[in-house]
């Protein structure tokens, strides 16, 4: 199964991240999970451990990308991770190879999450000790608490389809939203 890709299956769970993580070692083991500040529509790099300390004119994006390979067996784990890895080489890495007994690839998720800053574009609005005015809903100030949850649900077979056809090359069987509209 290592070169084809493995269609999810109803109940599979996998978290990426930690919500609790604050401190710059508890973000260390979720290096895939960075935010970056956006300077125009294009910006996607570079990302930072911490939230951006500086105005972005754009907002601030997370990337939250999910292992790309499975066990095998299950479809859960009392951690929703235990199941789950990322490429061999530890990072986001959609072509490179599934480690040891991680031999199913699983079609590339990721949620991509943009913040509107704008009301932040002047520093005179920041807290007067001068540190970025940012916080995640969790309760995060420092960056490092990106999560996200996947559980499929889906009975139809319109992911199969989508990879069936090639939908990362030229997708006419799922639609993409505007930067406007997903903001």
């Amino acid at each position: 199964m290592q070169d084809g890709l493995a269609n999810f299956q109803p109940g599979f769970r996998m978290l990426a991240g930690d919500a609790s993580a604050r401190t710059e070692e508890e973000a260390d083991r979720y290096p895939q999970l960075r935010p970056a500040c956006l300077q125009n529509t294009n910006t996607r790099f570079p990302k930072t451990k911490n939230f951006p300390t500086d105005i972005c004119p754009f907002g601030i994006m997370s990337n939250v990308p999910f292992s790309r390979c499975r066990d095998g067996t299950n479809l859960d784990t009392e951690s929703h991770m235990d199941h789950v890895s990322y490429a061999a080489s530890g990072t986001f890495d959609p072509q490179g190879p599934c480690p040891g007994d991680f031999n199913v690839r699983l079609p590339q998720l990721m949620h991509e999450v943009v913040g509107e800053t704008n009301p932040f574009n002047d520093h005179r609005t920041w807290p007067d000790d001068g540190s970025q005015p940012f916080v995640w809903s969790i309760k995060d100030t420092t960056g490092h608490g990106a999560q996200g949850d996947w559980v499929f649900r889906r009975k139809d077979d319109l992911r199969q389809k989508a990879m069936d056809t090639a939908c990362h090359v030229n997708c006419v069987t799922l639609a993409t939203p505007s930067f406007q509209a997903g903001n």
